[in-house]
């Protein structure tokens, strides 16, 4: 019971750190210098932890495509309704979290030798 805590208390402060070293990579890629609205500041988050999820755990990013993709085929309807802000919103985020989930598999393809080591 006691190694099982200490097991989740190191994997939670990995998590942690990754967190804190990637979020402001993605929120300047993301926002920029723009934070006049808070959408790009939330949406930096749920990409970076949908970017740590697909690191940490292999077995939900199928799952996490499939969530990008619904996400874009809302952002049609939205669009084909004439709510544009919304389909903004649905459109660059589905966008984003095929683009970190497809980022997760670099490690992969450098391990397997499709890409070589810079």
């Amino acid at each position: 019971m006691i190694i099982n805590l200490k097991k989740n208390r190191d994997t939670l402060i990995k998590i942690l750190i990754q967190f804190i070293f990637i979020f402001p990579v993605i929120f300047f890629l993301n926002a920029g210098s723009l934070t006049d609205t808070y959408w790009k500041v939330a949406q930096s988050v749920i990409l970076t932890v949908v970017f740590i999820a697909g690191l940490s755990r292999p077995q939900l990013k199928k799952n996490i495509f499939l969530l990008g993709l619904y996400l874009i085929i809302i952002m049609v309807i939205l669009y084909v309704f004439g709510l544009v802000d919304s389909a903004d919103l649905a459109g660059s985020s589905g966008v984003g979290i095929i683009t970190m989930n497809l980022l997760t598999y670099l490690p992969e393809l450098i391990n397997l030798g499709y890409i070589k080591k810079i």
